[in-house]
């Protein structure tokens, strides 16, 4: 089994639009969870966990949170295009 520990947060872009609760965390447990056993330990808010459930579902990995009071969330105003 592999284990992940990392940031599970709310992101938000104006241009393309993008709003998901994902984070760097979120996104390598569901990678990896293509390949392997994979379990995702994490800090997150009672309103990030509500709507990181979309990801549990469409993924295959254990998700150990702690739960705390508050999470994180990342806006972009600019665009996220690559030149």
């Amino acid at each position: 089994m592999i284990h992940v520990v990392g940031g599970v947060y709310w992101e938000q872009c104006a241009a393309p639009t993008w709003d998901v609760v994902l984070g760097s965390g979120g996104r390598a447990a569901a990678c990896l969870s293509t390949k392997r056993e994979t379990s995702l330990h994490t800090f997150i808010s009672q309103e990030m966990r509500d709507g990181f459930d979309g990801i549990l579902r469409s993924y295959d990995f254990t998700f150990n949170p702690i739960v705390r009071d508050y999470g994180y969330t990342f806006r972009y105003l600019s665009p996220l295009i690559l030149h």
